[in-house]
């Protein structure tokens, strides 16, 4: 009887998926810090609640550069930058205001932890 009760509830389990983030659910900007070879550079993601989504790099002088986001498992999010070359893939955390992942461009792979920034900033 036990085994018939667990194996139920794995069915139940399996034929209910985890609920998928929505792209508006990231709205708002998402600020970090890259550090190599010694520099920290800021980056910072803008989410618009239609998924629209730029990139800014202002220590370098980079503004409202457009990304792509999705969103490819439920606590997954990609942003790519064809532009530059570059893409953010990370996890979004419980509390929902930290990203947690790692920047790709070209054969540079750097960890890079983005905090929900609050709207006033």
């Amino acid at each position: 009887m036990q085994i018939a009760t667990a194996t139920a509830l794995v069915a139940v389990f399996a034929a209910c998926p985890a609920p998928q983030l929505a792209e508006s659910d990231l709205t708002g900007s998402w600020e970090g810090r890259l550090s190599f070879g010694g520099q920290s550079i800021r980056i910072v993601f803008h989410i618009q609640p239609d998924g629209t989504a730029t990139v800014d790099s202002p220590d370098q002088g980079g503004f409202g550069i457009p990304a792509e986001l999705s969103v490819p498992e439920p606590d997954v999010v990609r942003l790519s930058v064809p532009r530059i070359g570059g893409r953010f893939e990370g996890r979004l955390s419980p509390d929902p205001q930290t990203l947690t992942g790692v920047l790709v461009q070209g054969t540079a792979s750097l960890p890079l932890v983005l905090r929900a920034r609050p709207a006033s900033e």
